[in-house]
């Protein structure tokens, strides 16, 4: 980073070795006088052109400058110092889709497939974008599919949170018996600070022609101080993946195991069906349907063992190059030992993101979750016995903010806040939490 910080600060200043050589040219002339040279591929000639007149110009014409500059490194396939130059004006201007197509491509051919893909993703949305450019976009996302072999995903992070426990908050419960309360105490709510993390990795086998096979593993997991409420899960799967013209198709089988309090959870294991398309331009659909056998390890939870069924489609919609919109809904029914802990629920959320300048990304995604019970249970409110079917109403937000152009040997730092509520018609299952996230991620 610092090396290509020092050769565009020398392109920069270059100029005082070539000014005298430039005073009669009228700006923007000499400007398609450098692009001219260019596309001749004298590409030192014009170099030394941009850079000498590069002082005087303002602030619409630097804009131009640079983006000829990021040209020319990358006709030199220097696709680093390109990288680097059309991050540089995008952190200023967002919105300029010709910057951004051509930074798709750079990563493309550094063989950064990963944030290719989010920029030629983006790229596409722009209005008024020509019919040609969207084919051309759309066979490099069909090449990105293709050719992509392995994937990695990183995340760590600080994690500040209220709540840790998800308790309702109440001191007591209790009982009238023969007009005297008999009291038990209810657990109080548990703040702290963790340490939170999740690290993944993708591996596309070419069996031949549109076929994969595709295998994932990935660990994750939220640190507290006590253990008390610690968690970590790790997962794996694998199964074949077609390509489709515009997106892609697979059966998965998959298994996880889930460690809470530095003692076996839940061991989970079943198939997946997964399609991905681009249904536009503007439009991206997903659709999952999982199947789980729940076996709950955990001592006192094993009337939980059972099955859950479900079904996740996110319609993503892109405005333009920077904003974006996604509906997420999530369908799940889960059959257990006992009827009163049988339950089926209906998630809704509507998510936005959108680039700003100086090179800050924010994405919020406010939700609903509905989770009818199928059968009655016995509890106590307000001194006495009730007898009552559970119906909860899940309230969640989150925020994330990242800055892409901050880039610590390939990490991003991100910060975020993700607030939950949950009401109930049984006294104290409802509660309210709310954490911080301060960390760093990568893919690639």
């Amino acid at each position: 980073m610092l090396k290509k910080f020092i050769f565009f600060l020398c392109l920069m200043t270059a100029f005082c070795a070539l000014r005298a050589q430039t005073e009669g040219f009228a700006l923007p002339t000499a400007l398609e006088q450098a692009e001219t040279m260019l596309n001749d591929g004298r590409l030192q000639d014009a170099q030394d052109l941009i850079t000498a007149v590069y002082p005087r110009l303002d602030s619409e014409d630097k804009t131009q400058a640079e983006f000829l500059l990021g040209m020319i490194s990358m006709q030199r396939k220097d696709y680093r110092t390109a990288i680097f130059v059309f991050r540089h004006i995008l952190v200023g201007n967002p919105s300029l889709t010709r910057v951004r197509l051509e930074l798709a491509r750079a990563y493309f051919e550094n063989d950064n497939d990963f944030k290719a893909q989010f920029h030629f993703r983006r790229a596409l949305a722009a209005p008024d974008l020509p019919p040609q450019v969207q084919q051309n976009i759309f066979y490099y996302l069909y090449r990105l599919r293709e050719r992509k072999t392995l994937y990695f995903y990183f995340s760590l992070g600080v994690n500040p949170e209220t709540n840790i426990n998800a308790v309702s908050g109440a001191a007591q419960e209790c009982l009238l018996f023969f007009g005297e309360p008999l009291c038990r105490d209810l657990p109080p709510k548990e703040s702290g600070v963790g340490l939170t993390g999740y690290a993944a990795a993708q591996y596309f086998l070419k069996l031949g022609g549109n076929w994969r096979f595709k295998t994932e593993a990935g660990a994750a997991f939220n640190e507290y101080p006590g253990r008390e409420f610690d968690n970590q899960q790790v997962y794996g799967s694998a199964g074949p993946m077609y390509l489709l013209n515009r997106g892609q198709a697979g059966v998965y089988f998959t298994g996880a195991q889930t460690w809470f309090g530095g003692k076996d959870f839940l061991y989970a294991y079943g198939p997946d069906a997964a399609f991905e398309k681009d249904l536009s331009r503007k439009f991206r659909l997903g659709v999952t349907y999982s199947y789980r056998e729940n076996n709950y390890l955990y001592p006192g939870i094993d009337f939980m063992d059972g099955r859950t069924n479900s079904v996740l489609t996110k319609l993503t919609y892109f405005l333009n190059s920077t904003t974006y919109f996604a509906l997420i809904n999530n369908v799940a029914y889960q059959k257990t030992q006992l009827k009163m802990s049988d339950n089926l629920s209906w998630q809704l959320g509507v998510g936005a993101g959108t680039d700003l300048p100086l090179g800050f990304s924010v994405y919020l995604e406010p939700s609903v979750t509905w989770v009818n019970y199928q059968g009655p249970r016995l509890y106590i409110n307000d001194g006495m016995f009730g007898f009552d079917t559970r119906y909860d109403v899940l309230y969640s937000a989150s925020f994330r903010l990242l800055n892409r152009h901050l880039d610590f040997y390939g990490f991003t730092p991100t910060a975020g806040v993700i607030w939950n509520k949950r009401t109930s018609n049984i006294n104290n299952m409802g509660y309210q939490q709310t954490g911080f996230t301060l960390g760093v991620t990568r893919s690639f």
